[in-house]
């Protein structure tokens, strides 16, 4: 065999893709490296970069490989809907499964801004009871997911719910306003920049969850305090939601 000398040759290193799919490259080092100072310092930081570094769209999209669709998010429900009614007097106009319903406020009945708002805790055992009469457990969740906030970062999020009795894995989420939320849930809302109108917020949210990539199914409710009836406007959007998933055959 003839022997041929090579004229030239570029070396080529893993770029840091190659890394993140294969953190092994890194346990390798060159042995002259061995004697260099500066060059274990740089591998080290590197090493350590993949391991804390801040998550951005590409890394999180390689970590949610292991899910085989995006998550199941189930549609902003109304229960009982508030509209504004065109006719001439100023009674408050609501509809209760499609039939309208009109009620007018006499004497020194609070108006829907001054109600008591619907606290997470009282909205959660509310969604309980609604879900057991449907004959669909639920307890408190540890489910996380990691939402994007944009295309540099994300942040992680919390469901409140998780509910047993379908045919795959549902989680649940409420939203009450912003200003009685508790510590936990409003430092998880100001991550994703979320409305303080609980509504807006749930829309915003749904949709951010959509794209989370997660073999599960995903529901958002929220406290309408803009209404006389919160809480039974809460109980509708479960009723809703149970027959959403009927539909959707997860049940």
């Amino acid at each position: 065999m003839m022997l041929i000398p090579v004229k030239s040759y570029t070396v080529q290193y893993p770029d840091k893709e190659q890394v993140d799919l294969n953190q092994l490259l890194l346990r390798h080092k060159p042995r002259r490296w061995k004697t260099s100072g500066t060059a274990l310092v740089l591998i080290s930081a590197l090493a350590l970069s993949q391991l804390t570094g801040c998550k951005s769209g590409t890394a999180i999209a390689e970590e949610q490989t292991t899910a085989t669709r995006k998550m199941n998010m189930a549609p902003i429900f109304e229960g009982i809907k508030e509209f504004q009614d065109n006719t001439s007097d100023s009674a408050l106009g609501l509809s209760f499964q499609g039939q309208k319903v009109n009620v007018v406020p006499l004497g020194n009945f609070p108006g829907p801004g001054e109600l008591t708002p619907l606290t997470e805790e009282t909205a959660l055992a509310i969604i309980k009871e609604t879900l057991k009469e449907h004959g669909l457990n639920s307890t408190s969740s540890n489910k996380k997911v990691e939402v994007l906030v944009d295309d540099e970062k994300s942040s992680q999020w919390s469901f409140d719910l998780g509910i047993s009795g379908a045919s795959e894995p549902i989680y649940a989420e409420f939203l009450s306003q912003a200003h009685v939320e508790t510590q936990n849930e409003l430092s998880q809302r100001t991550a994703l920049n979320l409305s303080d109108d609980a509504k807006e917020a749930a829309i915003t949210l749904q949709e951010k969850l959509s794209e989370v990539y997660d073999d599960s199914t995903g529901v958002v409710f929220y406290a309408n305090n803009r209404l006389f009836f919160p809480e039974q406007n809460l109980i509708e959007q479960v009723n809703e939601f149970v027959e959403w998933l009927k539909t959707m055959d997860l049940i």
